[in-house]
């Protein structure tokens, strides 16, 4: 699409960087980041916040989340003339974006900020459902098994104390995908029970492609009896994955929040 570009505005408004938080439902869409031809958040993003400038918008995410994931508190960043404030963004953009997509706060700095780079620590939610419910199919993992015990709840927290720390995680990743260095410091890791359905949340100052899911594959592959707790130990330890695990499916991972 070709924007048409203000001179007289662009010498009277000051640029300034907007900070956004953004929720979004992924479903229906090929991840975070802008790709040829195919919907993405990032995509739907720009669109609408180009057609207010009359200008091409270039975002900055905090997390290239993959189709399917979901968030709660995906932090954007840009650079622009200072042509609208906060509450004109979230009346404006809002009524133009999908309904799938919400842009949940706005504020605008002078300084120099950028929303991945700054980045100090994520917050993800991984939730399985433990019974059907076609109202939580988009936003969860259903699997077949009964409400767990406390003793099944023992396990996988013990399973999650080991990853606490920094580790190098490329058995938890695709290799094709793996960066230079795949070391991620982990500062909580836990699960929980919420009404019907088991919770995985994790923090930290990095994540790498498909992390959060494969760790909840493999761990659930160990309280279910299909590998040991020392197999999952090895694999963290060696930076190698030794046995086949299935990774947990998209629909169930939220981004919740950044820490800045």
């Amino acid at each position: 699409m070709f924007y048409h570009s203000n001179s007289v505005a662009k010498t009277t408004m000051k640029e300034v960087t907007y900070i956004l938080i953004v929720k979004y439902d992924g479903t229906e869409y090929y991840g975070w980041q802008r790709q040829p031809d195919l919907p993405t958040i990032q995509g739907s993003l720009e669109e609408v916040l180009s057609r207010l400038w009359d200008s091409r918008i270039n975002t900055i995410g905090a997390s290239r989340t993959d189709a399917g994931v979901h968030s709660l508190g995906q932090c954007v960043s840009f650079p622009a003339n200072r042509k609208f404030e906060p509450e004109d963004i979230l009346k404006r953009a809002n009524m133009m974006l999908p309904e799938d997509i919400a842009i949940d706060s706005v504020r605008i700095t002078s300084e120099r900020f950028h929303a991945r780079f700054d980045a100090i620590k994520k917050r993800y939610r991984y939730k399985i459902l433990t019974e059907k419910d076609p109202i939580q199919a988009r936003f969860g993992w259903w699997l077949n098994i009964m409400m767990p015990s406390d003793d099944f709840l023992d396990i996988l927290n013990r399973i999650s104390g080991h990853i606490i720390g920094e580790h190098n995680f490329s058995a938890f990743s695709i290799i094709k995908d793996l960066p230079e260095k795949p070391i991620c410091n982990i500062s909580m890791a836990k699960w929980i029970l919420q009404e019907k359905q088991i919770h995985f949340i994790i923090e930290g100052n990095r994540f790498i492609h498909k992390m959060v899911r494969s760790l909840v594959g493999a761990m659930l592959g160990v309280v279910r009896g299909k590998w040991s707790e020392q197999i999952f130990i090895d694999m963290l330890n060696r930076a190698e994955r030794i046995i086949q695990y299935r990774v947990a499916p998209p629909q169930g991972l939220i981004l919740e929040r950044v820490y800045y």
